[in-house]
Order: C-alpha cells, then sequence, then structure tokens
C-alpha cells in the first residue's frame, strides 16, 4: 500500500521534530494522529473482507405463480456442468430444520416433516449450483417443480428457496442465510413466506459446502 508507507514515513519525520523539541503538546498530537489513521486503516481493512450471501426463492401452487420469479428460460448451456468438490454437512441440515420448525411454532404453524426423497433432490441441487451458479433453473431446462418429481415427490403446493454463504463456520454461514430471509419485510418476503407456509407440510434442506473456498450452498425444497 503505497498510500500507507507515505503516511508512516510523514510520521517518522513530524516524530523526530518532536523530539527534537521535547514538546509535549507536539507529543499529544501525533498520538492522535497515529490513533485516526490506525483507525481508518483498520476500517478499510474490515470492509474488503465481507462476502455478502446471495438469496433467490420461488413459490407456485400448482402452475400458479404465488411470488415473482426469475425469468423462465434456462440460463446457461446444456451441457453437462460437474459440481465442484464438495461434501454435505448433515449437522447443519438438521440444526437448521430444527430454526425452520422453531420459527413455524411461533408463527403458530405446523413443524415440517424431513423427507428424504426431497433432501436427496435439494442436495444434488446445490451441488449443481458449484457449478452452474445460483439458479432455480438448473441444470438447464429443469425447475424445483421438474426435480421434485422427476424424484418422484407428488405436491400441490411447492417452493424452493436458495442460497450461498462465504463467511464463518458452516453454522454461521446457514444461520446468516436464515436469520437474512427471516428479517425480511412485505412484499419482499418471499423466503419467510415459503418457511412459515401453512401449505407446506415436508421439506428437503440440502447443505454442499465446497472443499476449497469452503462456500456454503443452501437449497431448502418445500411441498404439501
Amino acid at each position: 500500500m503505497p498510500g500507507a508507507q507515505g503516511v508512516w514515513q510523514f510520521l517518522r519525520r513530524v516524530w523526530r521534530f518532536v523530539r527534537q523539541r521535547r514538546s509535549l503538546t507536539w507529543a499529544v498530537s501525533i498520538s492522535i494522529v497515529v490513533l485516526v489513521v490506525s483507525c481508518i486503516l483498520g476500517a478499510r481493512s474490515l470492509s474488503t473482507s465481507v462476502n455478502p450471501a446471495q438469496l433467490s426463492y420461488q413459490s407456485h401452487a400448482g402452475a400458479t405463480f404465488l411470488t415473482p420469479t426469475p425469468s423462465p428460460t434456462p440460463p446457461g448451456s446444456s451441457k453437462s456442468c460437474p459440481p465442484v468438490a464438495g461434501h454435505e454437512d448433515s449437522d447443519v441440515e438438521a440444526r437448521l430444520l430444527d430454526a425452520v420448525n422453531q420459527a413455524r411454532a411461533s408463527a403458530g404453524v405446523a413443524p415440517l416433516s424431513n423427507d428424504l426423497v426431497i433432501h436427496g433432490e435439494a442436495l444434488v441441487h446445490s451441488a449443481d449450483m458449484t457449478c452452474y451458479g445460483m439458479s432455480h433453473f438448473v441444470p438447464p431446462g429443469t425447475t424445483p417443480e421438474t426435480r421434485m418429481r422427476a424424484a418422484g415427490v407428488t405436491f400441490i403446493w411447492s417452493g424452493e428457496n436458495i442460497g450461498w454463504a462465504g463467511v464463518g463456520s458452516d453454522w454461521q454461514k446457514a444461520t446468516w442465510l436464515f436469520n437474512s430471509m427471516m428479517a425480511e419485510k412485505p412484499p419482499n418476503d418471499g423466503h419467510r413466506q415459503n418457511i412459515l407456509s401453512p401449505h407446506f407440510t415436508h421439506t428437503g434442506i440440502g447443505i454442499y459446502v465446497e472443499n476449497a473456498s469452503g462456500r456454503l450452498w443452501l437449497t431448502e425444497d418445500f411441498a404439501g
């Protein structure tokens, strides 16, 4: 950082001047300057470490859109896209389901049952997003509904929350995503509506974590 080096060179020159003059007033003034510069540089360092999460949601009742959704045109190529090397975090999946059901209980809504079929489909989708990017429509040509139906899930109501986060432990990443969803305000509260919807009775939460980067990918699929 050339700018920072210039600041410290200036401070050293001023300090030599102060020692020559042995002025208490100057010494106090320089101490204040050093403190202010350190705070500025520290704030700069903190601001560059922030890695905001990304979120997206979709919810359907049969063929009727309940909430705004992304473009129905699938992004990317039709070619196969292998997932980035990673692993499932089943402990965080279970803890996140507990958090979801606690939120539903507070809202007076019945808890969601963990559906192993939906869970398997959601986990595959989280892994797919490491290569295709965050989307409800990957692999290209699919939707949350077609993915769940292809897995053998039957439903009238369906919804999906997806997101990724890259800062902290796996539980901190998942908690950040969950809290962000629950903090939404109407009318832009699709994630929160999916979590609290009384129409949903079953869910599958798939969490896939990239080995190298530690980025956590989340898919929450809902059915009722």
